[in-house]
C-alpha cells in the first residue's frame, strides 16, 4: 500500500476508535488519500500526526466543535497562524472546568450537610426507607404536609412489578371477556 494506512491501521496505531476516525474525516479534520481498490479510506502519516493533536485538544477539554472551528480558522488566515484563537478557546474550556468544580463543589456541600444532619440516624440504624415507600404508595409526597403526586407516571413508578403484571393480567382477562360476550 505504498506507506499509506487503512483506517483500522490508523486506529491501532493512535489507539482512538474507528468511528472516532470516520467522524474526524467527515469533519474534515483529518484528509484521506482517497480510497484503496478494496474501499478502504487510505492515510498517511500525517494523519498520526493530526489524531494526536486533537487527542491533545480535547485533553485540553475542547469540543469537537471548537477544534473544527479552529481549523476552519486556519484555512481561512491563509498562514494556519491561529494562537490567539487557540488562547481563547483554551480560556473557554477553563472557564467550563471551573463551572464544573464548582457544581460538583457545591454537590459535595449537599453531601456534608445531608451527612452530617442524619449521622446520629445512621448511627441508630433508624433510616426508616419504609415510610418514605409507604408515604409513595398512598400517593403522597415526603415533603412536608404530604403533597399529591401530580403526574400520573410518577405514582405507575411506584407500583412494583408483581402489581403492574397483575393489572394488565387482569385487563386483558377482560378485554377477552368483553369480546366473547359481544353478540
Amino acid at each position: 500500500m505504498n506507506g499509506h494506512m487503512t483506517i483500522g491501521v490508523l486506529s491501532a496505531r493512535t489507539g482512538v476508535r474507528v468511528k472516532a476516525l470516520r467522524e474526524y474525516t467527515d469533519l474534515g479534520l483529518i484528509h484521506t488519500l482517497g480510497r484503496s481498490a478494496a474501499g478502504y479510506r487510505l492515510y498517511t502519516d500525517d494523519a498520526l500526526w493530526c489524531v494526536r493533536f486533537i487527542g491533545e485538544l480535547r485533553g485540553l477539554g475542547l469540543t469537537i466543535a471548537e477544534i473544527c472551528q479552529l481549523t476552519d480558522d486556519a484555512v481561512d488566515s491563509g498562514d494556519g497562524a491561529v494562537g490567539a484563537r487557540l488562547a481563547e478557546l483554551l480560556e473557554r474550556s477553563r472557564q467550563r472546568l471551573h463551572r464544573r468544580i464548582s457544581d460538583a463543589q457545591q454537590i459535595l456541600d449537599r453531601i456534608d450537610d445531608f451527612t452530617s444532619i442524619h449521622r446520629a440516624r445512621w448511627a441508630a440504624d433508624d433510616v426508616c426507607w419504609t415510610e418514605v415507600r409507604a408515604d409513595a404508595r398512598r400517593g403522597l409526597d415526603s415533603a412536608p404536609g404530604g403533597r399529591p403526586y401530580r403526574h400520573r407516571h410518577r405514582t405507575r413508578r411506584i407500583l412494583g412489578k408483581a402489581d403492574s403484571h397483575e393489572h394488565r393480567l387482569h385487563s386483558r382477562r377482560r378485554f377477552r371477556h368483553d369480546r366473547t360476550s359481544r353478540p
